[in-house]
């Protein structure tokens, strides 16, 4: 009896060990499964996380790639004003060298008209060679007269046709003068008066003459 009764107790020591050790490998089971969990979850995020990374990568390579676009096309505007105030430097060389000319030729022609006048009242003849200086004077005056209106068209505003271009519209590259620039500014009316192109203040350019 008593053998029966000791090997009773060790079979229940035997089985409240197993059902501690099934407890424990069920805690464990339950513990990697939440490590598992954790894990899924983890890489779950870190794909998220490269997504974003590639995404936000893309995004600034298309930032970086339209702002040298904007930077090429700066310095290609910037190119275009500077020549466009060296060509307006030598119109107003021409301009100025043209009524230079202008002003001599008509001096020389006020002076022709004065010695035919003075021969005539002085009842000298005049020859016809005088007559024919003062027609080939006249028709020079002429001549130097419109090229003086023709280059005033590049020099002078064209809205106003009295102060002369100050101002380039660097995105139609169009130029007027300071005052009808800021009468428009001031107004609100921000369309360029010869192609109608939309700017901004910012794409405003003052142009020098020297």
């Amino acid at each position: 009896l008593e053998q029966l009764t000791e090997q009773s107790n060790c079979q229940v020591k035997l089985r409240v060990q197993l059902l501690k050790q099934e407890k424990d490998l069920a805690s464990m089971k339950g513990e990697m499964v939440r490590h598992e969990d954790s894990f899924v979850e983890e890489k779950r995020l870190h794909k998220k996380k490269e997504h974003e990374l590639r995404e936000t990568e893309k995004k600034y390579n298309k930032m970086e790639l339209q702002w040298r676009r904007c930077m090429e096309n700066l310095q290609e505007k910037e190119t275009t004003c500077r020549g466009l105030e060296e060509g307006r430097a030598d119109l107003q060389q021409k301009v100025a060298s043209l009524q230079k000319e202008l002003e001599i030729q008509k001096a020389a022609a006020s002076a022709s008209a004065s010695e035919k006048k003075r021969k005539l009242e002085g009842g000298t003849s005049v020859h016809g060679g005088s007559d024919q200086q003062a027609k080939e004077d006249s028709r020079k005056i002429l001549i130097l007269q419109s090229q003086v209106d023709e280059y005033k068209k590049y020099v002078l505003c064209p809205i106003c046709n009295d102060r002369h271009k100050a101002m380039i519209i660097t995105r139609c590259l169009h130029m007027f003068c300071d005052h009808c620039i800021n009468t428009m500014v001031a107004s609100r009316s921000r369309k360029c008066p010869a192609c109608g192109e939309k700017f901004s203040q910012s794409e405003l350019r003052q142009l020098y003459w020297t």
